[in-house]
């Protein structure tokens, strides 16, 4: 179906091979990636459900480690013989500080 994907600061991808290529090129110059989400609210409609949240990323490249925040939102539709299915995802930076402390080892 339907698929849409808006990285922070750049041009809607629609279309499932467009959005899958932009996560894999992410993937790609990634060694580890962690999101967790804050502020998380979520709203069901029928069979579509809305979520919006702080993601708070932190992310290793071979260029060292680095940790963002973005404002996103994510739309689901449920689809009964498979289960919720992401076919919106909007994220745009978030300038400052983390909305939750660092904990544990780098790995």
């Amino acid at each position: 179906g339907h698929v849409v994907c808006i990285h922070p600061g750049r041009e809607a991808l629609v279309g499932w091979e467009a959005v899958r290529q932009s996560w894999q090129e992410v993937f790609a110059e990634t060694v580890w990636l962690r999101v967790t989400p804050t502020r998380v609210h979520a709203e069901l409609v029928g069979s579509v459900a809305v979520v919006s949240c702080l993601e708070n990323i932190t992310v290793q490249s071979p260029s060292g480690v680095g940790l963002a925040t973005a404002e996103a939102t994510n739309i689901f539709r449920w689809v009964r013989t498979s289960g919720w299915h992401l076919f919106v995802h909007h994220s745009s930076a978030v300038s400052g500080t983390l909305d939750l402390p660092i904990t544990g080892p780098m790995q």
